[in-house]
């Protein structure tokens, strides 16, 4: 009986590990998955990792709806609603972090940009961390700046990312425009979070951005930092959409935790909107913390056939 029970274990927890990471691994999570048509700051404050009792706030942040259709790229674990906003000036809302994180940090998100103004304007749509709930991208306390389209002053929007730049134009940008109506995943790396920096501890940002393709290209196999850098940039499955770094950042401190407010903010000019979807919103230590994938209802059945096929090898005894 002993030798069955090491079977059925060894059984189990290898279809386990084959499935991989849980669908909810993030340290920080927000699906937007709350009534659709109401504003963001509405009260509205589920999801994991946020201060107790802290909702989303701040400034022009009624302009985010909850929309219907939420945001899916791929195998992705994805979840409920998604969050829409559309602006010709500039609309920012704000939650408290309720945890800290240090060290390297991941982030990513999934963005579908419907409209966007053109020539050489300075707009914006980017998810990033303040000091304050609805505090400005020009006030000082902004940081970790993730974004999903920018024109940084050029006629050609492309998405950017900055450790601790103040202004959008302080981010370094990519090299590809993602396209309207098509939905990408926004993955950064920062690393030395929280830590004092120097000329002998510089901290950096990351950036990758996906299509559905090529996240599945790469996840399939267990994605990996030195895959995502090592592949050419491309629309092709096997590439990379857009990829960049800003570095070295060696001076300050510029913290995760709870005397920080993670915000969307989005910035449309000259009449022009700037219209996007935001959705599942994750942080967590690692890249497998914010790209999960459901784990397959299989694995019960799995189980469940080893339990049957171990009984029968008992009785045929």
């Amino acid at each position: 009986m002993r030798k069955a029970k090491w079977s059925l274990a060894l059984v189990t927890a290898a279809a386990a590990a084959s499935f991989g990471p849980s669908a909810h691994g993030a340290t920080i999570y927000e699906p937007f998955d709350y009534d659709s048509g109401v504003s963001l700051t509405s009260g509205l404050g589920a999801g994991d990792g946020f201060a107790a009792g802290q909702t989303w706030g701040g400034g022009a942040g009624a302009a985010y709806t909850i929309t219907a259709g939420g945001l899916s790229l791929g195998s992705l674990s994805t979840s409920g609603r998604a969050v829409s906003g559309s602006t010709t000036a500039g609309i920012t809302a704000g939650r408290q972090v309720g945890v800290a994180l240090t060290g390297d940090v991941f982030a990513s998100y999934l963005f579908n940009i419907a409209a966007r103004p053109t020539g050489s304007v300075g707009n914006f749509a980017e998810v990033r961390v303040h000091t304050s709930q609805a505090g400005a991208g020009s006030a000082s306390g902004v940081h970790f700046r993730m974004e999903a389209d920018q024109h940084n002053g050029g006629a050609t929007p492309k998405p950017g990312i900055s450790y601790e730049g103040i202004n959008d134009t302080a981010a370094t940008v990519g090299s590809s425009t993602p396209a309207t109506g098509t939905t990408y995943i926004y993955l950064a790396k920062f690393t030395n979070v929280g830590e004092t920096l120097g000329a002998v501890n510089t901290a950096s940002a990351t950036m990758w951005i996906l299509t559905a393709d090529q996240f599945d290209h790469f996840r399939a196999g267990g994605l990996t930092e030195g895959e995502l850098n090592g592949a050419p940039l491309g629309t092709g499955a096997t590439d990379v959409f857009d990829r960049t770094s800003d570095g070295s950042v060696a001076a300050g401190t510029f913290s995760l935790n709870t005397s920080n407010y993670v915000q969307l903010a989005t910035l449309g000019t000259g009449g022009n909107p700037t219209s996007i979807t935001y959705d599942e919103l994750r942080f967590g230590v690692t890249l497998d913390d914010v790209t999960p994938v459901p784990e397959p209802a299989g694995l019960a059945s799995l189980a469940a056939v080893a339990v049957a096929g171990l009984l029968r090898r008992r009785r045929a005894r």
